[in-house]
């Protein structure tokens, strides 16, 4: 018996029970992972040694080119990204990351070289490994949240939805639609038509979105003008007008779903990249009965924003991870310390 094939096995039910219960988890793309990986070593190792050693070693290489190949994309979309859009920090994250990560890797290797002169700087290098341990349990952490965004991106989506929400993104010149904003528009409105015509059945569009700074209209009534002007009936129209941020979208549509009463199937539509966390934000605020479909965006644009979102979801639970982190660290630390210890 293949012992390897059931503890995989083990794992995939975990993430089908997990997936079932909550998409909207982080773990999901962990147990998913866990159970590829293991299903992939029961698999190698069921081939002739000589070859499963080689088929090892071959993928082995594979992860390391792609860590590089990684670092490299990063900084190149950090560059494109200062060129095409406002220089901040936030269209920066790319190429900060990519930096930050060879930045640290020259610090370790030079401070070893150094330590090997002085001893009495080794303290820096077990502070840098420390922070580049901490960075490689983030950097798995948010691959765990892209397995997880791209699972529940393929979910199967029902034609039997009462409202489709679509939350709100800022305004161009004050009074228009971005090209952003006017993408998620579109899917939404896609989604109303094909609805209507595989089931005949009409949904209500809740537009949500309030005035920002600098914004003569709210986005909603720029929202519901573009429907309008794309051929959506206008009684089929809701306006929510007060949210200022994805929470409160989500918050103040639920109420309107609630004024019509009973249990509501809804779908509330954003770009790509932003669906997860907006899934999170759906779940918090307690909309039942919902699922998020994304628009696409700009590829270029895709990583600085999904690093974004990462954040913004790790900030939701904030707590949990610091805890984990610090975990971490003190293991490392600790053991490290034992270690020079034990060698005096």
């Amino acid at each position: 018996m293949n012992y390897t094939l059931i503890f995989g096995s083990f794992f995939l039910i975990l993430f089908i029970l997990s997936e079932i219960q909550n998409p909207s988890r982080i773990i999901n793309g962990f147990l998913f992972f866990m159970s590829f990986s293991i299903y992939y070593l029961a698999i190698v190792f069921m081939l002739p040694r000589s070859v499963s050693g080689w088929i090892l070693l071959v993928t082995m290489l594979l992860i390391f080119l792609a860590f590089v190949a990684f670092i490299v994309y990063m900084i190149h979309n950090g560059m494109v990204m200062m060129r095409r859009e406002k220089r901040r920090l936030s269209n920066m994250l790319s190429l900060l990351m990519g930096a930050g990560i060879i930045g640290m890797i020259v610090l370790i290797i030079v401070c070893a070289v150094i330590s090997t002169v002085y001893p009495q700087v080794s303290f820096i290098i077990t502070g840098l490994t420390t922070c580049f341990m901490i960075t490689m349990f983030v950097l798995f952490l948010m691959f765990n949240f892209l397995i997880s965004a791209v699972v529940y991106r393929y979910l199967p989506t029902r034609y039997n939805k009462d409202f489709i929400i679509i939350l709100g993104a800022g305004l161009l010149r004050g009074d228009q639609v971005s090209p952003l904003l006017a993408s998620r528009l579109d899917k939404g409105l896609d989604f109303y038509n094909r609805q209507v015509k595989k089931k005949g059945k009409r949904a209500k569009i809740i537009v949500s979105g309030g005035q920002g700074k600098g914004e003569e209209i709210s986005e909603a009534e720029a929202m519901a003008d573009y429907l309008i002007s794309k051929g959506c009936p206008k009684e089929d129209i809701l306006m929510e007008n007060k949210s200022r941020n994805t929470f409160e979208n989500l918050l103040f549509s639920k109420a309107i779903m609630e004024q019509y009463g009973g249990k509501k199937n809804s779908i509330f539509v954003t770009n790509n990249y932003h669906v997860f966390r907006a899934s999170i934000l759906a779940r918090k605020v307690k909309i039942k009965r919902t699922k998020g479909i994304g628009s696409k965006t700009a590829f270029y644009y895709v990583p600085s924003a999904f690093i974004r979102e990462f954040i913004g979801v790790i900030a939701i639970r904030k707590w949990r991870y610091i805890s984990i982190v610090a975990i971490i660290a003190g293991i490392y630390i600790f053991s490290l310390v034992m270690f020079y210890l034990s060698r005096r």
